[in-house]
């Protein structure tokens, strides 16, 4: 199985040409399953994730954030929604979605994501996340988060003997300890 985690970088810089830049990765690399972070989408408009699935021939589920004000902010536009996605060969037959614990002055509605995928011969148990980012105390709400996440992984693994694939942001070393707890 081919997989492949990317933070698309959400509305941020030339979003435009980077979206196409995008797409032509994803057609090289030919993944079987895909799990996205800042994923975009506008009112009334695009949804990435489901542009990108429609152009690869992919199914997909969007998870939008349930307070995305922050991200809005940021580039002054309060139309365009942030979230994580799943884009798969599969079907997507059950999904799930985890708002991440966070302090009210860090909570930008962060999330975890699973999508249980219909693959030949067995289902596989997908998850995607965003972990808060920054220093300082960002680190402990990590690891409340990474906390949470096995939890949900935990809770979703379930009939099937494939084991849970975790992709994601972790917003962390491969050392830090919240990367370590999972």
């Amino acid at each position: 199985m081919r997989v492949v985690t990317w933070n698309l970088w959400w509305r941020f810089g030339p979003w435009a040409d980077r979206r196409e830049a995008i797409l032509a990765v994803l057609r090289e690399l030919a993944p079987d399953v895909v799990g996205l972070q800042e994923v975009w989408a506008v009112d009334g408009g695009e949804n990435l994730a489901a542009s990108l699935a429609r152009d690869l021939g992919l199914h997909w589920d969007w998870s939008p954030s349930p307070a995305p004000e922050r991200w809005q902010r940021r580039i002054g536009d309060d139309t365009v929604g942030v979230g994580t996605a799943v884009l798969s060969r599969w079907p997507v037959v059950e999904r799930a979605v985890l708002r991440l614990p966070a302090p009210a002055e860090l909570d930008d509605g962060r999330l975890a994501s699973y999508a249980r995928l219909d693959a030949p011969g067995h289902r596989i148990p997908f998850f995607t996340v965003h972990l808060t980012s920054g220093g300082g105390s960002a680190g402990a709400v990590r690891r409340e988060q990474a906390a949470a996440l096995a939890g949900f992984v935990a809770a979703h693994r379930h009939g099937t003997a494939h084991p849970p694939v975790v992709t994601g942001d972790f917003n962390a070393r491969p050392e830090a300890p919240e990367v370590r707890l999972l």
